[in-house]
């Protein structure tokens, strides 16, 4: 009978009988012949020598052409990343024109708009509103009106036949007898 090769993420000594695995969260090269042979996987660190590769944890990350040992780095601002990350992300709100990096630059999105996906801003359809950084819009309160890329509940007003302020949210009906168009002030009874 011959001797055969470990295989990926594992390795033997002289005069094995088998082959051991990479500590957990490691890799090795085939034909592996000590447990130096296997280091951390990118979004570790430690030592898999030691058998001690942990992830980095959510908000930093670390890629493979890091030295096992070297740090996990933090993401950049407007990026963050789960627990045991290669790259980082952008926010909720923020927009990149590159999906998964540790290092492209992630932008807010303006107020009036809102994060489509991972690289579109999108704008607020007539009567919602949002501010900067927004993942989704919000409605005018009930009875109320607004203009596309409203940036706030300031941009919302009653409707015709209301009145009140829409910025407190208390628009109410007209009672019987009485009438408000819209080229009166808000607030008019």
């Amino acid at each position: 009978s011959e001797c055969r090769d470990c295989p990926s993420n594992e390795y033997s000594t002289t005069a094995a009988t088998g082959c051991a695995r990479c500590p957990a969260l490691s890799t090795g090269p085939p034909r592996g012949t000590s447990v130096a042979n296997c280091t951390c996987r990118s979004g570790t660190v430690g030592s898999a020598a030691t058998g001690r590769c942990t992830p980095c944890v959510a908000g930093t990350y670390k890629n493979t052409t890091q030295a096992e040992q070297a740090p996990c780095a933090t993401c950049p601002t407007g990026r963050t990343s789960g627990s045991g990350a290669t790259g980082c992300y952008c926010v909720p709100g923020w927009v990149s024109d590159i999906t998964v990096s540790g290092s492209s630059p992630c932008t807010p999105c303006d107020a009036g708009t809102y994060r489509y996906g991972q690289s579109e801003c999108r704008d607020c359809p007539g009567n919602e509103y949002s501010t900067t950084a927004a993942t989704g819009c919000a409605r005018c309160p009930a009875l109320s009106t607004g203009p596309p890329r409203g940036t706030s509940v300031a941009n919302c007003t009653c409707r015709s036949g209301t009145v009140g302020s829409a910025a407190t949210g208390r628009c109410t009906p007209c009672v019987a007898g009485t009438y408000k168009n819209t080229t009166q002030a808000e607030q008019a009874p």
